[in-house]
């Protein structure tokens, strides 16, 4: 009895080791994945406080630019010339049927693919209508519908503009900029300083101008044909040239700037002792 007592006394003691063992063991791993997903945890929460950082940055970037925005805003508005609606002029000097006004997006918002759009009187704009509905089926209203959804209303174009101006405005202070310091004072030739639009209007001596492009050309700077902004491309002083800024950067711009001024220069030189 003794003996068969001690066998199940010296059993229970080994199972009891073996559970005991095995709860260690298990106690070991289940501390080994509670370590490991702390370790999870921290990783996400310092990937978080990243990611936070990281959006209170451009948070922080996205006010200053929108300030900057608005700054340009301010000036522009400031140095915009108030144009006379000729439409309500007419109107006042009893001819309201005299004058279309058209105007596009396509330097807007899609080159070729922008809206347009037309402004006269309601009987000028009641015949047109008339003839529209022979001419098309219907506009392109998803294009229309694409347009008023991005730029919703006329602060929503406004603002757009803005981004063009900040874009555009180093390019046209560049080319101003070797015009002022290589042609004034110098009567061979005057432009414009504008305060909106996409060109520089520049009036070289009369009979130059297509003289200017050439040697331009020659020289390797392409500009718009002289007279392009007459009726027919005709200029009867041949003396007109439309400078273009939009697409250049601003440092080509500087440079094709210095090669127009030389060959105003060479231009206006051979004129004059044509003439003399």
């Amino acid at each position: 009895m003794a003996n068969t007592r001690n066998r199940i006394i010296s059993t229970f003691i080994i199972i009891l080791s073996m559970v005991l063992c095995f709860g260690v063991a298990a106690n070991a791993d289940t501390q080994q994945k509670l370590d490991e997903t702390k370790d999870t945890l921290n990783q996400l929460r310092e990937e978080q406080a990243k990611q936070s950082s990281e959006l209170s940055n451009m948070n922080s970037q996205m006010d200053t630019i929108n300030g900057r925005l608005s700054d340009i805003q301010n000036q522009i508005e400031d140095k915009q010339d108030e144009i006379l609606d000729i439409i309500s002029e007419c109107e006042k000097a009893g001819n309201p049927d005299m004058v279309f006004e058209f105007a596009s997006t396509s330097k807007v918002s899609f080159p070729g693919s922008g809206i347009a759009a037309l402004a006269s009187s309601e009987a000028n704009l009641a015949d047109i209508k008339k003839q529209l509905t022979i001419q098309t089926i219907g506009h392109d209203k998803i294009n229309q519908l694409r347009h008023v959804r991005y730029f919703k209303d006329i602060n929503g174009l406004k603002a757009h503009m803005m981004k063009h101006a900040e874009m555009l405005r180093p390019k046209f202070e560049a080319t101003l900029k070797v015009l002022d310091e290589e042609l004034s004072g110098l009567g061979i030739g005057s432009w414009s300083a504008p305060r909106g639009g996409y060109f520089i209007s520049f009036d070289a001596m009369e009979g130059c101008a297509k003289s200017i492009v050439a040697k331009c050309k020659e020289a390797g700077v392409t500009l718009t044909g002289a007279g392009a902004t007459f009726p027919y491309k005709n200029d009867p002083k041949d003396s007109n040239i439309r400078i273009a800024p939009s697409f250049p950067t601003a440092e080509e711009m500087e440079q094709a700037a210095d090669v127009f001024v030389l060959c105003v220069k060479l231009a206006s030189v051979e004129k004059l002792l044509e003439n003399k």
